[in-house]
Order: C-alpha cells, then sequence, then structure tokens
C-alpha cells in the first residue's frame, strides 16, 4: 500500500480533514484534498516531510528546517493578490511516525493547466495570452516582494470557466537540490543557469511560465529529456524553439525564456508585451474546463486592507508587507455577468486591451 494512503482521513492541527490525494506535487511535497472542520470550508493541505529540507546546501537540521520554513510561510502569508493562492495557515505535524510541515490554502475548484494537457487539450494562442497576463501580473507582484515562485509549472496554474486564472503554489519552500539531485518534473520548466546554482530567481519564473505557454500551445515541453541534467545541458545556449504557427504571440515568448537570464524580459515586460498583442489575435474561444467556477471576480477585486488569518503553529503576529506599486488590473467591465456562454464578447477584447496595454504601461513608467 502507497504510505500516502495514511494521509486520508488524517486530522491536521486538530482541524484540517484529510480527504483525497491530488495528482501533481513536487517531488517532495504531498497534496490533499482537505475540509477545514471548523465551518466545513474546504481547503488544500500540502504535506512535506522535514528530513527532504535538510541535507547540502539546504538546512543542516531538523530545527533549522523547521525554523526556515516558518520564516518563508511569514515572508508570503501576507502577500495579497488576487491571483495568487496564498497560504492561510501553517505548521508541524506527525503522520505514521513521520514529521511533516504543512501549509493550507484555499480550495480551488478550477481546473489546472496540467488536466486540462493530460486530457490532450491544447489552447489557442488567444486564450493561453490570457493566461499568460493573469500569471505575470501575478508573477510581478511576488518579484516587486522580493520573493520568487519557484514552482511555476502547468499543475500550479488553474483556469476557471471563463478561462482567467489563478497561481497557486508559494506556500511551500522548496529545497535547493543539486542538479543530480533535481527530479525530471522539475527539470521540464527549469532554467539551464539552475544547472549550477539551483536558487530559484525571478528570471527562472518567467523562463518557466514561457515553458509552461508553449506546452500549452503545443503539448510539448522544448528540450524535456529522461533526467533534469540532460534537460538543462540541452538548454544551454539556446533560443526558444517557438513556431511561427502560433503567431505573434511567439515573439514575447521568445525572448521569456532567452538562455542567458540578463537577457530575459521580466514579468512585466512579459505582460506588457502580452497585452499588446491583444488586438492582433482572434477572440478567444470559451476553455471547456471541468469546472464551472468564474475566476473573474475574484482576481479583478479591490483588495481590502485586512491582515491574513493568524497561523495555527507560528509567531502569532504576521506582518503584511508594506505597500508597492499598485498592481496590474487587466480587467472587462463590472456589468459583465459573472457566468456567460462565451469567454469573451467584443467588448471584453477591448477592454482586455485597452486596460491592460495602458496599466501595464503605467506600471512600467511608476517602477522604472
Amino acid at each position: 500500500m502507497d504510505e500516502r494512503d495514511s494521509f486520508v482521513g488524517t486530522t491536521v492541527a486538530g482541524r484540517y480533514l484529510l480527504e483525497q490525494l491530488i495528482p501533481g506535487g513536487a517531488d517532495n511535497t504531498n497534496v490533499l484534498a482537505a475540509r477545514d472542520t471548523r465551518g466545513a470550508v474546504p481547503v488544500v493541505v500540502r504535506l512535506v516531510t522535514v528530513d527532504s529540507l535538510i541535507g547540502p546546501g539546504r538546512a543542516a537540521t531538523a530545527a533549522e528546517a523547521i525554523d526556515g520554513f516558518q520564516q518563508h510561510l511569514l515572508s508570503v502569508a501576507g502577500v495579497q493578490h488576487p491571483v495568487l493562492v496564498a497560504p492561510l495557515d501553517w505548521g508541524e505535524v506527525s503522520i505514521a511516525g513521520v514529521t511533516y510541515l504543512f501549509v493550507v490554502t484555499e480550495r480551488i475548484t478550477g481546473t489546472s493547466v496540467r488536466e486540462l494537457l493530460d486530457r490532450g487539450r491544447r489552447l489557442t494562442a488567444s486564450q493561453a495570452l490570457v493566461i499568460g497576463i493573469d500569471v505575470c501580473r501575478a508573477l510581478h507582484h511576488l518579484h516587486q516582494l522580493g520573493i520568487t515562485h519557484g514552482d511555476v509549472r502547468p499543475a500550479n496554474v488553474f483556469v476557471g470557466a471563463d478561462s482567467r486564472a489563478r497561481l497557486a503554489g508559494i506556500g511551500i519552500k522548496r529545497a535547493a537540490p543539486t542538479i543530480a539531485e533535481m527530479t525530471t518534473e522539475q527539470g521540464r520548466y527549469a532554467a539551464p543557469e539552475l544547472a549550477t546554482d539551483t536558487t530559484p530567481t525571478a528570471a527562472a519564473d518567467v523562463y518557466a511560465l514561457a515553458l509552461t505557454m508553449v506546452e500549452m500551445l503545443s503539448g510539448e515541453v522544448p528540450f524535456a529529456a529522461d533526467s533534469a541534467a540532460v534537460t538543462l545541458a540541452q538548454r544551454a545556449g539556446k533560443l526558444l524553439p517557438v513556431s511561427a504557427d502560433i503567431g505573434p504571440v511567439a515573439v514575447p515568448m521568445e525572448k521569456a525564456a532567452r538562455p542567458d537570464a540578463a537577457d530575459r524580459a521580466s514579468a512585466l515586460e512579459f505582460g506588457q508585451a502580452l497585452a499588446q498583442l491583444a488586438t492582433k489575435l482572434p477572440r478567444p474561444e470559451p476553455i471547456e474546463s471541468l469546472t464551472t467556477e468564474s475566476f473573474r471576480d475574484t482576481i479583478t477585486r479591490q483588495l481590502d486592507a485586512v491582515p491574513p488569518p493568524q497561523p495555527t503553529s507560528s509567531p502569532a503576529e504576521v506582518v503584511t508587507p508594506p505597500p508597492t506599486t499598485a498592481d496590474v488590473a487587466v480587467t472587462a467591465p463590472r456589468s459583465e455577468r459573472r457566468r456567460y456562454r462565451m469567454l469573451w464578447s467584443i467588448a471584453a477584447v477591448v477592454a482586455l486591451t485597452v486596460s491592460g496595454v495602458l496599466a501595464w504601461q503605467n506600471l512600467s513608467a511608476t517602477t522604472a
């Protein structure tokens, strides 16, 4: 029996009932659908063993690993961005004699891009552009705070019925494995410079998003091989092989995945370039996802100045990061219905183009 089966039915921190394993977790992370018994709220719980965070280039002891985990969660717990799925709670738990660190986030009922791809779905350039803009917004916000995501890939990008996207996976602090320890899955979306320094960077996040978009369009990940070492070796010095068949979106994707990190577009620049292409692409068709949930109202909402929930087993006070440059808003009219059969009306495309381009340009000017 898979040892992970012992998770199901376990209650974490006296309140989170683990219900079902969710595929797509990183190599050292178990992801489970759960329910907060205080109000029967559906959540997701990510579990990572303390031992997996100890070793060369990582923590030296269990105490150091736990402290690093808590410090990382404190740094991201105050992050408020409508596209990001932020941590709600975290702590330490023992299951079947093994010590795990856990992170709790809201449960999104949208479909992950990984699920769509695994079912043979391919997205159009217009569909991928909308998703790419949303993820760029989230990454730019993180990078402005000095935080890297470190795990941008299809399994962490969720699409609602309206094809707006949300980005998960910022809760668990990822160990920085050596190239020999990096899994094939990690290598699929890794920038070539990670072959020598595996510390996640903002430039590596952008590279991973570009690869994710290529896979959305083609179903293939460029240079992916049977091992991370071979994959990264094949990417060294190589430009992203994007086909002209995908249209003008190929140009910003190629710049976002330049082999030299210094030549790569930032998340801001990548998002600007995508927004400027809106009028050059046909109206995107609806994505026939596995859910009826729409994300538009969530990711275009105005954020209230409310501190994040207090974690279960961490310092009592969570410090919210200071205000940063205004976020980029790619919005449709508020009068638009929450549910609609077509992904975009002509008016929505115009709104995406005008508000998206102007917002990216204004943000560029203020952050220059």
